[in-house]
């Protein structure tokens, strides 16, 4: 057990960058083993039973929703480089805020193609242009793809707000509650 106030600031950055050595040495090997391996549920096992036993912390930058369910605790979703909501993992899939969360979670496949079916009727298709992630236009950068945008989405960028239990969402919708 590590007391980090006893700690100099010294001895804490050799502590990190040494926990970050070890997750940068293993990550080649978890990443082969997700290669070479044919069962999802194996890999995340090995996942988690690396972040247990060497008590580390993984950056895991996906596009994949339905594999950052299985990995990630906290869970936090960028729209255009900005931070739109930020949770727990149960949360987020039972109970996502950001119009662009819930397209995102709307559109993870279903293995079984029936339900695929009757789901593509509910399905949120986000609609117009991609704004220029380079030299974005005042307010929020969603906007324009958002159903539910409102003048003060032109004007000015929404901040991330506490919703409760820890769950941060970054939108207009929830300036009010």
């Amino acid at each position: 057990m590590v007391f980090s106030h006893l700690l100099s600031q010294l001895m804490l950055h050799q502590l990190c960058r040494e926990k970050a050595v070890i997750s940068i040495h293993l990550y080649p090997i978890a990443a082969s083993s997700f290669a070479k391996r044919k069962k999802k549920e194996t890999d995340l096992i090995t996942w988690s039973k690396l972040q247990k036993e060497m008590d580390l912390t993984y950056l895991f930058v996906a596009h994949d929703l339905s594999m950052v369910k299985h990995i990630s605790d906290r869970v936090a979703v960028m729209y255009l480089g900005s931070m739109v909501e930020i949770t727990s993992s149960e949360e987020l899939y039972k109970n996502p805020l950001h119009p662009y969360t819930q397209a995102l979670l709307s559109a993870i496949p279903i293995p079984d193609p029936e339900v695929e079916i009757a789901r593509e009727k509910t399905r949120i298709k986000l609609e117009g242009d991609v704004p220029s992630p380079v030299n974005p236009a005042p307010g929020c950068r969603f906007k324009g793809r958002c159903k539910y945008a409102k003048e003060i989405c032109s004007q000015c960028m929404p901040t991330l707000k506490d919703i409760g239990n820890g769950h941060q969402v970054a939108c207009h919708l929830y300036d009010e509650k």
